[in-house]
């Protein structure tokens, strides 16, 4: 950062160069080198709140508030080390400042209107919904088909041709739980061939959380024959596409 205007710090009857600020403080100064200032009290802090104010919205200023105090910190450390030589103080590692979130804060106060923002949000909503609705539809037809695996595995117990329950056979043969699969049957007893839920695009864990309410809506004739409509649900490539360009928070040329 390169500051083009004199400089000043709030110490009472301190001559100090604008290298040592520079030392101190991290800061490259567009000033002579060779020149001393003499500083009134509270003068700085008065001029640079005044100036920030009209500059910097709360968010930002905070940011740059915690610059202040990391560098001046590290300031004085490095300053205690070349006039002591050796010390025990170190710098204070879990305090560490993100450039990459300052820059990003930056950007979306500066440089992104309230519509284009506002217009990113709404598509990834419906990126998510739509995300929401293929991962419905995917677990539903899964599910109908662990209902049908475990209707045959119960056949071929029952004809002796295999001897393990449906629990310890899903997991030896496929490591997957049945505490999980059971889940998976439910929604599958009660969703399959109601397709308008494809439309909603409700989480999945909301839906089994639900499962028993929506089933007892689903015996309301006029609510059955609603949800049992046809529904067009996009494509994974379409989805993919949507998704390429919706979260970006660009800077405005």
């Amino acid at each position: 950062m390169v500051v083009k205007s004199m400089f000043t710090c709030c110490l009472d009857n301190v001559v100090i160069t604008c290298k040592h600020i520079a030392d101190w403080c991290g800061l490259s100064f567009q000033i002579n080198s060779g020149e001393t200032l003499i500083l009134p009290s509270n003068q700085c802090e008065r001029e640079a709140d005044m100036e920030s104010e009209q500059q910097w919205t709360d968010t930002q200023k905070q940011f740059i508030n915690d610059y202040k105090i990391y560098y001046h910190n590290m300031g004085l450390l490095v300053n205690e080390i070349d006039l002591n030589g050796p010390t025990d103080n170190i710098a204070d590692v879990n305090r560490t400042i993100s450039r990459e979130t300052f820059t990003d804060v930056y950007l979306l106060f500066d440089n992104e209107s309230e519509t284009n923002i506002v217009e990113k949000l709404n598509k990834g909503i419906r990126n998510l919904k739509r995300q929401d609705a293929q991962t419905l539809l995917i677990h539903i037809n899964f599910g109908q088909f662990l209902n049908l695996a475990k209707a045959w595995l119960e056949n071929e117990r029952k004809e002796g041709r295999i001897q393990q329950s449906w629990s310890v056979w899903l997991k030896e043969k496929t490591g997957y739980s049945d505490d999980h699969a059971r889940k998976l049957r439910a929604l599958a007893k009660v969703l399959h061939g109601y397709q308008q839920f494809f439309y909603v695009g409700l989480p999945l864990n909301f839906i089994l959380g639900k499962l028993k309410e929506i089933e007892i809506m689903l015996q309301i004739p006029d609510y059955n024959v609603f949800w049992r409509g046809p529904v067009v649900l996009p494509t994974t490539n379409a989805l993919q596409s949507s998704q390429d360009d919706t979260l970006t928070l660009t800077a405005s040329e």
